[in-house]
């Protein structure tokens, strides 16, 4: 499990880094690549969630103009140019109604969390931006009333306002400002240039003054939402990264914690087995020893320890050099060195130096002991006493 995850990372990538970098990588690929991605998903979202003020605002705006221009303009124009703007409200309302029913759809094949993968609302809802904004460019223009400084006022406070509102409700998506401040503001100077008189030509530089300043706010305010909806985007891949690595390490935890339980079972297991084996050994009434292949004592029963007359402390660890005279322990040590070439069962009788320095005439059957895998770990002898024997 842990060289899966290990081999799932590219190299010198781990861990909360390399999840880190794939989050913005695809957020930042998801800002540069068109309108199915998370980042422009989100704007368009923001767009529809602001619809319902933008909304009002236009019928409201509209009704306040059409009342302000009622003794101006010819009442069947303001009426035709109001019933234009509420209808076109009205459908932009059932559109946006509809977007959020859409929206809501749990299709997990075309949706990011709720938000359709494949979508044409933000055209819908920049048609209706740019109908809007040919509606009042209308009035900047149609309704324009000509010789009443009041009204004309009227107008050009109510058409500012509508433009100064839209900057915060329209640049979550970069072209919606633009699209209906254009066609609000140009029909508007239009008509001040083509009045030829220098107050209305100020009155028409004005207006794309205006216009310049609104379009550089309404940039500066996508850019801002646009670096929000990444960091919040970022953040939230991130934590679900976090948290998908989170459950990986746990379960590896848990794996790792069922290897731990059972080589422990198993350790207690091998410390039972040689527990019980020390055990036999010293239960066995003929001395006992074994040592490794360098000839080194390993380990010997109480017979062995009483026989030679030493503890079991000045045996293992030491050499037949340590622990009987040289002429033995070449004898010894040559037995060995035979043993372990040839591999063959050994039967020596000899003379061993017990306690109290006699002699002992023991017959050593001693064999090779190997692992698991059938590697020499050694000699092994099982010493029987013939010296009464031989003395009877």
């Amino acid at each position: 499990m842990i060289g899966r995850a290990n081999r799932s990372l590219p190299p010198g990538e781990t861990g909360s880094f390399y999840g880190q970098r794939r989050v913005s990588e695809k957020i930042s690929a998801g800002r540069s690549t068109g309108s199915s991605t998370p980042v422009y998903l989100e704007q368009v979202r923001m767009l529809y969630d602001g619809a319902a003020a933008a909304l009002l605002a236009n019928v409201v705006n509209a009704s306040i103009l059409a009342y302000l221009l009622w003794d101006a303009i010819d009442h069947s124009l303001l009426e035709a140019w109001l019933t234009a703007m509420v209808l076109l409200q009205l459908g932009r309302f059932a559109l946006t109604r509809t977007y959020r029913k859409a929206t809501h759809q749990p299709d997990r094949s075309t949706a990011i969390g709720r938000i359709p993968l494949t979508t044409r609302w933000d055209r819908w809802y920049l048609a209706g931006v740019a109908a809007s904004g040919l509606v009042w460019g209308f009035a900047g223009y149609a309704l324009f009333p000509h010789g009443a400084p009041g009204h004309q006022l009227a107008l050009i406070f109510i058409l500012g306002g509508t433009l100064a509102g839209g900057t915060a409700l329209l640049a979550a998506v970069r072209v919606a400002f633009p699209l209906f401040a254009l066609l609000v503001a140009i029909p508007l100077a239009v008509t001040f240039f083509m009045m030829n008189d220098p107050q209305s030509t100020a009155m028409g530089v004005l207006s794309l003054i205006y216009l310049a300043v609104l379009l550089n706010v309404a940039r500066l305010i996508h850019a801002t939402i646009t670096s929000s909806i990444t960091l919040r985007l970022g953040n939230k891949a991130l934590v679900a990264d976090l948290q998908a690595r989170t459950t990986e390490l746990t379960q590896i935890n848990q794996l790792l914690r069922g290897e731990i339980d059972k080589r422990t079972e198993i350790q207690d297991q091998l410390r039972n087995q040689l527990f019980f084996l020390q055990e036999l050994m010293e239960a066995i009434p003929s001395p006992v020893f074994h040592k490794d292949t360098q000839g080194v004592y390993q380990g010997c029963n109480k017979a062995f320890e009483k026989l030679v007359g030493r503890a079991r402390a000045d045996i293992i660890g030491k050499t037949a050099f340590e622990v009987f005279s040289r002429e033995l322990a070449d004898s010894l040590t040559r037995r060995d060195r035979e043993l372990l070439e040839e591999g063959t069962l050994q039967a020596l009788e000899l003379d061993l130096p017990a306690a109290g320095g006699k002699l002992r005439r023991v017959i050593a059957h001693r064999a090779l002991h190997h692992n698991p895998v059938g590697k020499v770990l050694g000699v092994i002898g099982v010493l029987v006493d013939i010296t009464d024997r031989k003395n009877a």
